[in-house]
């Protein structure tokens, strides 16, 4: 609906400032956006969620384009203008009135599918992707079932006294008819919706993030008795391994009385020959049976170790997957929650003004025109800020968005990018310490 005018005119030069600042954003920015996101559906990644959102930056460049222009003819001409006059302005102010509520209604269809879309894939089914002839589809049925209510303004719109409205003397019920057609089946339906559908996406993400969490905990413990029970079973067979070879290197110890102990029986020191060697070289050959120990263990160390898969606390492929996905829903559904949250607040705004309360017991009944214009301003910031929304969350859009964008100046490019200053490495000096046994 096109906003009402005061006749303040400071506000006036104030109003046709701020509306020429959001036409340029809002053209320049969701551009931006439809492009980053072509180059991303090229890659093949995230393909309905990437057209969804496509889709509403078409729809928020349509409104742009269908409010704007009226507006800054109207500031031209101080008053509610058609300019153009006869047949052929009967014709553009009957398809203006056709298209002008179309691009609202897309955006909300949009939402609900995007958002309908993350609740499944928050599911016990797993995440599921649709393949871009689907996504074409839906987004072409949400087009024709948005413009399918407006056919009527066709017929009851018409150039009257250099105004393109509508015959409330001839066509007051067909007006009214489709006037509830959009609050009821597009607006509240939508809100009502929208609402119930994030509930349902914020308790499932707080589960799977619940459960994942869980996983995760229980994949530590696993490593950490993974790793005592390596340890544990490395230390056994290291002391087995150490004994039997001293069992077996063990030579025959020479007593008091001059006899040599062996197996529990003494001979005479000349009678066993392994006795005259020399003890030095008995513990060179004990330390270098030490080493070889050492080394054989550490090599056969993988093999000798066996930890129950279940309890070792590695990941699993399936688990890999899982968690990749469950971020990537995550991620859609964040961008759900901040686009649709602020969009059924405005909304039913919106529907406060226009609809609900237009009489005199309004609070806002003298002040109607700026409240208007607040609205609209609202809204005009909404669609300029929401790729800024997108960028803040993916980092993929983030990526190239921050070297396209306006808006992403260098304080705004350093947040979102969260980068740290350059650090500089230092070279570290390697000394070696050489001991001599």
């Amino acid at each position: 609906m096109t906003t009402p005018e005061p006749e303040n005119s400071l506000f006036k030069n104030i109003s046709l400032a701020v509306r020429v600042v959001l036409f340029i954003v809002c053209l320049i920015e969701n551009s931006i956006a439809i492009y980053i996101l072509c180059k991303i559906i090229k890659n093949g990644r995230e393909v309905f969620s990437r057209s969804i959102l496509i889709n509403m930056a078409c729809a928020d460049i349509s409104t742009t384009l269908l409010l704007y222009p009226v507006e800054f003819v109207n500031f031209h001409h101080g008053e509610y203008f058609w300019v153009v006059e006869g047949h052929l302005g009967d014709v553009l102010c009957k398809l203006y009135s056709f298209v002008f509520h179309i691009p609202g209604r897309v955006l909300t269809l949009s939402l609900v599918a995007l958002a309908w879309d993350v609740t499944r894939n928050l599911s016990s089914r797993g995440r599921k992707e649709h393949t871009r002839k689907f996504s074409a589809r839906l987004i072409v049925f949400f087009w024709i079932f948005a413009a399918t209510p407006s056919i009527m303004y066709i017929a009851i719109s018409r150039v009257k006294w250099n105004i393109c409205s509508i015959d409330w003397a001839k066509d007051e019920k067909t007006a009214v008819t489709m006037d509830k057609i959009h609050l009821y089946v597009f607006v509240i339906s939508g809100d009502l919706i929208l609402t119930i559908l994030n509930l349902i996406i914020f308790f499932r993400v707080r589960r799977r993030k619940k459960e994942i969490q869980g996983k995760r905990g229980a994949r530590s413990v696993g490593k950490m008795k993974a790793e005592a029970r390596r340890k544990k079973c490395t230390g056994d067979k290291k002391y087995a391994r150490l004994e039997q070879w001293r069992k077996d290197t063990q030579g025959p110890m020479l007593s008091n009385k001059g006899w040599c102990q062996l197996d529990g029986e003494y001979f005479p020191a000349g009678a066993i020959p392994q006795q005259q060697s020399n003890l030095s070289e008995t513990l060179i050959e004990m330390s270098n049976g030490n080493k070889h120990f050492t080394e054989v263990d550490e090599a056969s160390n993988i093999t000798v170790v066996h930890v129950d898969q279940e309890d070792d606390g590695s990941i699993s492929a399936n688990e890999s997957d899982e968690e990749e996905s469950f971020e990537t829903t995550r991620k859609e559904a964040k961008i759900t929650g901040v686009a649709s949250t602020l969009f059924v607040v405005l909304s039913i705004i919106e529907a406060m003004f226009w609809y609900v309360c237009p009489g005199p017991i309004c609070p806002w009944e003298y002040y109607g025109e700026y409240v208007a214009f607040a609205i609209e301003i609202a809204k005009g910031i909404y669609a300029a800020l929401k790729p800024a929304i997108y960028a803040g969350i993916d980092k993929e859009f983030r990526k190239r968005y921050t070297q396209l964008s306006p808006l992403a100046c260098c304080c705004f490019r350093r947040i979102l990018c969260h980068k740290e200053p350059n650090q500089v490495g230092t070279t570290k000096r390697l000394s070696t310490q050489v001991s001599n046994v």
